[in-house]
């Protein structure tokens, strides 16, 4: 068809409304209209061709699903103010379909699943109110995405976590993708650590939870999973300090002391902290001293965290732990 298609107003349909692989040269309007087919397929469209615009807003009204499996949509396809309702099920189907401007995705009411597998459009842009309890993300692309009112990196991971198929390292990916290109490289490397968290969380089985826990909050917290690596300056700062403190007082109690053949035995817990804390330089302060008792344990532990920092911080500069 040619021309376009007008399903507003005052249309009603009670069953489905058939659009399987038609031709509109025109816009698809719509508006107010009213389709139902309770718990099943209340607008039929698979590999639907839109030359223009799709408009399903405005008092819009779906009870089952409306299915746009593969369609091609030529402008923007717009849900502002409808109502989707098909709670058990997909309510708007997705999957695979092409829209070249824009979705704008922000209905009265959305109950059920939101199918955006594989997906491609210009823009996505909805609102956080809307957002249905399940939508599936996998493959969905997009060139920019928009929220009214705007909302920040962390809701917007809210937004993924929705996806019921759980851990998928391409809608993470997609979403730090539009924050780069926006210039936003601080939240881009947020969604870039959780999804380091995300994934390391669902890996963990049972007989390796501890250790896993252990080495992913390491890495989370010393370098950001290598997207910060920054951080690791932190820790390492407030060992130096409590190291100065600590190993001051070991040795005024006696706990450390120089060898016999030391070029010098004038202790300092400076260089002494640094020396444990940088396992890679030798500044010659373990060599020369001895410490015993509580103050062995308390070396013992200063060199293991300088190795794990250390190897965290390798971790980092070589991107190793980067992987999906």
């Amino acid at each position: 068809m040619n021309q376009g298609i007008a399903f507003n107003d005052a249309f009603t349909a009670d069953g489905a409304v058939r659009l399987f692989g038609a031709q509109v040269g025109g816009t698809l309007d719509c508006t107010a209209g009213t389709f139902r087919q309770p718990g099943g397929t209340a607008v039929l469209a698979d590999s639907l061709s839109v030359g223009q615009m799709m408009y399903c807003n405005d008092g819009f009204s779906a009870d089952g699903e409306v299915r746009l499996y593969d369609a091609r949509i030529g402008a923007s396809l717009d849900c502002t103010g409808a109502v989707f309702h098909n709670p058990t099920r997909t309510a708007l189907n997705l999957q695979r379909a092409e829209v070249h401007t824009a979705i704008v995705m922000r209905p009265a009411t959305f109950e059920g699943d939101l199918d955006a597998t594989s997906c491609k459009v210009g823009d996505w842009s909805d609102e956080q109110r809307t957002w249905p309890a399940r939508i599936h993300l996998r493959g969905l692309t997009y060139d920019s995405l928009s929220c009214e009112p705007a909302v920040c990196a962390p809701q917007r991971l809210d937004w993924l976590r929705r996806d019921p198929k759980g851990y998928q390292p391409q809608p993470y990916e997609q979403l730090a993708a539009a924050y780069q290109r926006e210039g936003d490289h601080t939240a881009a490397r947020r969604v870039l650590i959780a999804k380091q968290t995300h994934r390391r969380s669902r890996q963990s089985n049972r007989r390796q939870q501890w250790p896993s826990i252990a080495w992913s909050a390491l890495l989370r917290w010393t370098i950001g999973y290598g997207y910060q690596p920054w951080r690791v300056a932190w820790p390492t700062s407030v060992l130096f300090l409590a190291g100065y403190f600590l190993f001051d007082a070991d040795q005024r109690h006696g706990l450390i002391t120089a060898h016999a053949d030391a070029s010098t035995s004038q202790f300092s817990a400076t260089r002494y902290t640094a020396d444990l804390l940088l396992p890679v330089v030798n500044l010659g302060e373990r060599a020369g001293f001895t410490a015993t008792g509580p103050a062995a344990w308390h070396a013992f532990t200063f060199t293991i965290a300088g190795w794990l920092l250390t190897l965290a911080l390798v971790a980092a500069v070589t991107g190793v732990f980067k992987r999906d």
